[in-house]
């Protein structure tokens, strides 16, 4: 039912009972629409059908309103039309109005989703984080441990110039200069976590340690540079580079520091006490070639 209809509807309706027309004028003010059940109605029937018309703006107050309140008069006024059943079934009657045939016959029903399948959007890489949600139950692998005196970004990667794979000292203990490591983690959980990265002595004693935050961007592999400040060595043999990830040690990697035993042994000079000199040297400064 389209509003142009109810709105025929209505003022034909209020047409019949404001101005005694007959059956035959009610026809030809419809246009040959079927009112028969709405030319045997009350006043307060078709009243109400105008105030329905009204309150869903299908007629305006000024269009329809005079001839609402004519008929309200036939049947006693306002509060009467509050009490009057036709009144109130008419109001609430417009759902009920006769069926519109347009011509267009029977619409074929709709195609059904059989066999089809909604296309999943393609992984950009831009999201960072996937299941597990929680980093100590996602799984990280340990690539390389890298260390050298500079690195190089390139392409969003590290490229390592002056390679450092072991220490080699003459004298120790040694202060050793600044220098770089490079950690890479692989995950295909790709999510985030804390990384700490330890040098250990050949006992297995802590060094020096660096904390961060490993990020993978989107991408299975992540990459961690530590810039070591200078740390004095006091013995030789193999230290190991340490990495734990989200509370996990990933592994170690071997870190070698050699000592040449180059300086032959001489006698200390007597002091003027007639006390030997203090054998312990101060470290030694080595630099990078």
């Amino acid at each position: 039912m389209t509003q142009r209809s109810i709105a025929w509807i209505a003022a034909a309706a209020a047409l019949v009972f404001a101005t005694n027309a007959s059956s035959q004028d009610l026809g030809a003010v419809t246009g040959g629409m079927d009112l028969s059940s709405m030319s045997s109605g009350s006043a307060g029937n078709a009243a109400g059908i105008l105030q329905f018309c009204i309150s869903n703006n299908y007629l305006t107050a000024n269009a329809a309103g005079s001839m609402k309140d004519r008929l309200v008069s036939k049947i006693g006024g306002a509060d009467a039309a509050h009490q009057d059943t036709g009144y109130a079934d008419g109001a609430k009657k417009a759902s009920k109005a006769p069926k519109m045939d347009f011509g267009l016959g029977d619409t074929p029903p709709l195609p059904k989703a059989d066999g089809m399948s909604n296309v999943k959007p393609e992984d950009d890489g831009a999201t960072q984080t996937r299941k597990p949600a929680d980093p100590k139950a996602a799984k990280y692998e340990l690539v390389s441990v890298e260390n050298a005196q500079q690195f190089d970004l390139r392409n969003d990667k590290y490229q390592a110039r002056y390679v450092i794979p072991k220490i080699d000292v003459a004298n120790l203990p040694m202060t050793v200069p600044a220098f770089h490591t490079l950690v890479q983690v692989h995950s295909d959980d790709r999510l985030g976590a804390a990384i700490e990265v330890r040098l250990l002595d050949p006992k297995g004693g802590q060094v020096v340690a660096s904390q961060g935050a490993l990020v993978f961007g989107g991408h299975d592999e992540a990459e961690f540079l530590v810039d070591w400040d200078p740390f004095t060595l006091k013995t030789s043999g193999t230290y190991n580079f340490e990495v734990t990830v989200a509370g996990q040690v990933l592994g170690k990697r071997p870190f070698p520091v050699t000592q040449e035993l180059r300086a032959s042994l001489v006698a200390t000079q007597p002091t003027d006490a007639g006390a030997p000199a203090d054998p312990s040297p101060a470290p030694a400064q080595q630099s990078w070639p």
